[in-house]
């Protein structure tokens, strides 16, 4: 597997482990990819949104070309994971 390939697997279970914790869950998560600049934004907000209250818990930028890129990756699915693992909901 080479590096490309590694990172969009990361992407990947981001964004799936977001859509299951979102769905299962008052934890809005939003995850958002923009080609122009290859990065992907992460936001967590642990209460889930409301407006006029949309101050992330967690809050991360990762710029897939960066060397770091897969590191960066890697720690945003740990904590998506942990996060899985607080609630009794697991999918």
């Amino acid at each position: 597997m080479n590096n490309l390939d590694k990172k969009i697997e990361l992407v990947n279970a981001i964004t799936t482990l977001s859509i299951k914790i979102s769905t299962s869950s008052i934890i809005d998560i939003f995850v958002d990819f923009s080609s122009h600049i290859k990065s992907l934004s992460v936001k967590v907000l642990l209460n889930g949104w409301a407006e006029g209250n949309y101050k992330p818990d967690f809050n991360k930028t990762i710029y897939l070309d960066w060397n770091n890129a897969e590191k960066e990756l890697q720690e945003v699915l740990d904590y998506l994971g942990g996060i899985k693992d607080e609630h009794s909901w697991k999918n």
